[in-house]
């Protein structure tokens, strides 16, 4: 090993010694790094990936996590708006509803209202001795009941 060092600082001198040093520190043994999971193991695995392979794996990791919290939220508000778009569908409903209940209520105290005006108008007659039937069939009532139902 020591010949080898001697060697190569022979050749290459100690700026080019320093060169290879400095770019292997940044850059890693480009080989190696395709190993699997190399850059898991501790003090090897920054040794072999480098500093500019670490960096940009850095980086793609903290754009990926942006992207993904940007996604949480876009995703957030859509829930947001589904949300609210359901309450106000509900409140349409019960609003519908409730009116429906009233006017039907409205429809019930009409007919009612029309069936007493109608037996007040046949006692009147049977009272008097008039033997005319009313203008409207007592069975009309019941029938337009039916279709408001």
């Amino acid at each position: 090993m020591k010949t080898f060092l001697l060697s190569a600082i022979r050749m290459l001198g100690i700026p080019g010694i320093l060169f290879l040093g400095l770019f292997y520190f940044y850059e890693g043994l480009p080989l190696l790094r395709k190993i699997p999971f190399i850059h898991k193991v501790d003090v090897v695995g920054h040794l072999i990936v480098g500093r500019v392979e670490a960096q940009r794996r850095a980086a793609r990791l903290d754009r990926d996590r942006f992207w993904q919290a940007k996604v949480r939220e876009a995703e957030n508000r859509l829930e947001k708006i589904r949300v609210d778009q359901a309450r106000k569908l509900a409140a349409n409903e019960r609003r519908f509803l409730e009116q429906g209940a009233v006017q039907s209520l409205r429809d019930r105290n009409q007919m009612n209202a029309l069936d007493r005006a109608l037996s007040n108008i046949s006692k009147q007659r049977k009272s008097d001795g008039k033997t005319c039937r009313p203008c409207v069939d007592r069975r009309v009532p019941d029938q337009l009941l039916r279709i408001v139902k």
